[in-house]
Parts: structure tokens; sequence; C-alpha cells
């Protein structure tokens, strides 16, 4: 008999939300950026200090006091050329504000691919079995008779219960009426066992009570047409 599909996962566009999330990653990095304008910045108070440090060699000052007396004096001397110091701004800039401002990027990258990876579900329902991929891409492929129960859960979630475990499925759009298809399933089932063990039982009432008017059959008390009547009552026929 051929498979008949019932129902079939409907998914939430993904690709948007992650790439709303590195958006929003990217434009705070970009604002801390922003805040590290400390090359420019510094570039400027180097040509003050070089000029306080000019004036006061103009002026002798240095002949009397120190250079450690005057902190502009003391940055040229300790850097008398100014792209050394720049570099030498900019490596510890790179080390410090630069990879502050890049965590929020770097974490929106993070949780974009966890979520790709994990919260990538899909789940198919048939009148045979339950098969799809849960979190993480994990394939599954499911007897409807291994099923034993279904929950949902956050995010949209879908859990398949068996005697193994529950196997789970996020972001399902449709998860209601997923788990709606699949919990009358599970009560057609045990409808079905219901009524298979009642019918057994029958049956084998029936067949203890033929079984006794054989016996009566065999020692006379009966005659074969009443037997036969009784057969056939118990049967059926």
């Amino acid at each position: 008999m051929e498979e008949k599909l019932i129902i079939k996962s409907e998914r939430y566009n993904l690709k948007v939300f992650l790439i709303i999330i590195i958006i929003i990653g990217g434009l705070t990095s970009c604002i801390l950026f922003a805040n590290i304008d400390g090359v420019s910045r510094n570039a400027k108070w180097y040509d003050e200090w070089h000029e306080t440090y000019l004036e006061h060699q103009n002026s002798g000052y240095h002949t009397t006091h120190s250079y450690d007396d005057c902190e502009d004096c003391r940055m040229i001397k300790a850097y008398p050329i100014k792209l050394l110091y720049l570099i030498d701004y900019a490596w510890e800039l790179l080390f410090d504000e630069t990879m502050l401002a890049l965590i929020p990027f770097g974490v929106s990258i993070l949780i974009s691919i966890f979520a790709f990876v994990w919260l990538r579900s899909e789940l198919i329902v048939t009148d045979k079995r339950v098969y799809g991929k849960a979190t993480f891409g994990r394939r599954v492929d499911l007897p409807v008779d291994s099923v034993t129960a279904i929950s949902t859960g956050i995010l949209k979630g879908v859990g398949v219960g068996t005697s193994s475990g529950k196997i789970n499925f996020k972001l399902i759009k449709n998860r209601d009426e997923i788990h709606s298809v699949i919990s009358n399933l599970l009560l057609e089932r045990q409808k079905d066992n219901k009524e298979r063990t009642e019918t057994q039982a029958v049956n084998f009432t029936n067949a203890d009570e033929i079984k006794k008017y054989k016996e009566l059959l065999e020692n006379g008390t009966i005659t074969q047409e009443e037997f036969d009547a009784k057969k056939k009552q118990l049967l059926g026929l």
C-alpha cells in the first residue's frame, strides 16, 4: 500500500532572522569603533606637545628643569618621531579597544551559526512514518507504531517520544497542527489495539464454549444438530 502524506512542517525564514542578528552586531561594533578615534586625536595632541617642547627649548626651560617636570616634553623625549608614537598607540589600540569593539559582531556571528545549525528542523508525518531533521541536523525516521507520545515546547518546538527517549524539533511554524495530527494517530492506534484485544478475548471465549459443547456431544448429552446450531451461533454464521 502506497505511503500517504498527512502533514509537513512549515519553517520560519531563518535567513532573515540571522541577517538581522548580524546587522545588529555589526552596527554595535561600528558604534564602538566610532568612539575609537584616538589615532587622529593623539596625532593632534602630539603636535601640541611638540609645540610646547620647542617653546621650552627656545626659552631655556630645560636648563633649569628636568624633562619629567613637563608631561609634554617627557612624551616628546620618549617619542622623538611622531610616527613611532602613533604606531605604538595603534598597536595598543588593536589589542584593547578594537578587540572590544569586535566582540558584539563576533557574538552575533556565533549566535547565527548556532541558530542555523541547531534550529533547522523539518518534520514530515505520513500514515506509516514520522521522519525529518531534528535539532543539530540529526536525521530521524520513525515508524508510526514506535511513537509513544507527542508534546510541545519552547521555540515552537515539537517533542516526539519513543521508547529510546524524546526527539526535539524546533521552530515548527505549524507546530499545533502537527501535534494534533500525531495525537490523533496515537489515539487511533490505541483504539485499534483495544478493539483487537476485545476481539481476541471474544474469540478465545467462543472457542472455550465450542470445546465445552463438543464434550457434551461426545458424552451424549446433546445431539449433533444441537451442537451444530450452537457452534454456528457462537461463530456468528
